[in-house]
């Protein structure tokens, strides 16, 4: 006698199918006449108005964007989290699948050619996604887990070692692709390699290039030490990341100056590191440019706005830092003439 197929359950109690002495014929759906009774009244009782929410489809595919980027950065090297992401993508695919057939269903389809479009017999198809069943599964989803607000501001690390846990923030913005291009600015000046980077920052490659490529924004300990390893310095690229990462700090007098040089130098970064000369609006003297990307002077503000514009840059992110500087050497001047 051959063996019965995994599939070949009962579609109300799951027991196996005994097959039939002859054989052949179309597979059946129920065990006994007893489970096909229970599931046609089972089918009536069932309220045919529960339906999921509206929204479930795109929230579903939201979801299994989400963990594929996750799936994208983990890579194939931790186990267990690519267990649990595929498992939650796995079920997500089915409701997917049971939102569909709901949808259907309420454009007036018969349960015949659900079947056939689905490609399984009408009772499964009654079985598994009738009355209520499409609601109930979709209230059973796992939603894709979303950084904490506190993990803003400095998020757990991505990289490969052991404790670490994959999180970033796939974008696409002006600010984003800033922040990939000064970074992509100092590798190309550096000349390392990708993969020496991602040894020395244990970063995966695949990260640090979409890092460069402006399709990702990580942690600011990771873009740290990516900026210090392609031999540039972390602050200049400071506000290019809070404004990626869409939380941009208050401007502090008391490193205004500082702040301010740093700033200029991220934005000429992004801009592929352009001549200073060549920078200067008309009438300014080049090396008045080149002092205030030191730190040494601050430049009046319609020459810095036509500076940063001309990089590229958005001139309302440095006007904060701006009179913050400005604040700043005036309270140097009065802490001098002061006795």
């Amino acid at each position: 006698m051959a063996t019965p197929s995994a599939e070949a359950r009962c579609a109300f109690c799951g027991d196996n199918i005994q097959p039939t002495k002859k054989g052949g014929g179309r597979p059946k759906d129920y065990c006994g006449p007893k489970c096909r009774s229970r599931a046609h009244q089972q089918r009536e009782r069932e309220p045919e108005t529960a339906r999921p929410p509206r929204d479930s489809w795109q929230v579903i595919v939201n979801d299994l964007t989400t963990r594929a980027r996750r799936l994208d950065l983990v890579g194939s090297g931790r186990l267990a989290v690519v267990a649990e992401l595929t498992e939650a993508m796995r079920y997500d695919v089915a409701c997917l699948t049971a939102v569909a057939v709901d949808e259907a269903r309420h454009e007036g389809w018969t349960w015949a050619q659900i079947a056939t479009q689905v490609g399984v017999p009408e009772a499964s198809a009654r079985a598994h996604w009738g009355g209520s069943r499409v609601a109930a599964r979709v209230a059973g989803r796992v939603p894709a887990q979303a950084p904490p607000p506190d993990a803003l501001h400095d998020p757990p690390p991505i990289g490969r070692g052991a404790g670490h846990h994959p999180l970033a923030l796939p974008r696409a913005s002006g600010d984003v692709r800033a922040l990939g291009c000064a970074l992509y600015t100092l590798h190309q000046r550096s000349g390392t390699s990708l993969d020496r980077i991602a040894a020395v920052t244990d970063l995966p490659p695949t990260a640090l290039s979409r890092l460069l490529d402006g399709t990702l924004v990580l942690s600011w300990s990771e873009v740290y030490m990516v900026a210090h390893a392609l031999g540039g310095e972390p602050a200049d690229v400071r506000l290019l990341w809070e404004c990626a990462w869409g939380q941009p700090s208050v401007a502090d007098p008391r490193d205004g100056t500082g702040r301010l040089a740093a700033a200029l130098r991220g934005a000429r970064l992004a801009a592929g590191s352009p001549g200073v000369a060549a920078s200067c609006p008309p009438g300014v003297d080049p090396a008045d440019l080149r002092m205030a990307l030191q730190g040494r002077i601050t430049l009046d503000w319609p020459v810095l706005r036509d500076v940063v514009v001309g990089w590229g840059a958005d001139p309302r992110r440095f006007k904060p830092l701006w009179k913050a500087a400005r604040v700043e050497r005036h309270t140097l001047r009065e802490g001098v003439r002061r006795p």
